[in-house]
């Protein structure tokens, strides 16, 4: 589990890998930004949809692929301390179910701060 504090940018990486025994056609990825987080920046290619939720399409990834996105968010500046969880997912067409990742991370208070100087 990672940690960050209030106003401090953070990296998420996205690893996709195709373990399948065939390409995986018509592949869509999203990235849901939790609340507390503000999105930075997005890999090439991932638009934002609704409710927070960045998605991109490609035509498709072969068997033994992998691709690795980049994510920067902020930590909003008056976030409390606590857990939030990053949710990623994909498909590709054929597949009866979907890949779901979740990844925590938590954030540090201060302890022992001024209330104006935190």
């Amino acid at each position: 589990m990672a940690g960050a504090k209030a106003g401090k940018t953070v990296t998420y990486l996205l690893r996709l890998s195709n373990v399948g025994t065939g390409p995986a056609r018509l592949v869509r990825v999203c990235d849901q930004v939790p609340l507390r987080l503000t999105l930075v920046s997005a890999p090439p290619g991932f638009v934002g949809t609704h409710h927070r939720l960045f998605c991109r399409r490609f035509a498709s990834l072969p068997v033994g692929g992998t691709v690795i996105f980049k994510f920067r968010m902020k930590v909003s500046p008056t976030a409390k301390g606590g857990v939030v969880i990053n949710t990623a997912y994909a498909r590709a067409r054929g597949m009866v179910s979907f890949i779901y990742a979740q990844v925590p991370l938590t954030i540090g208070v201060l302890s022992g701060c001024p209330r104006a100087a935190c």
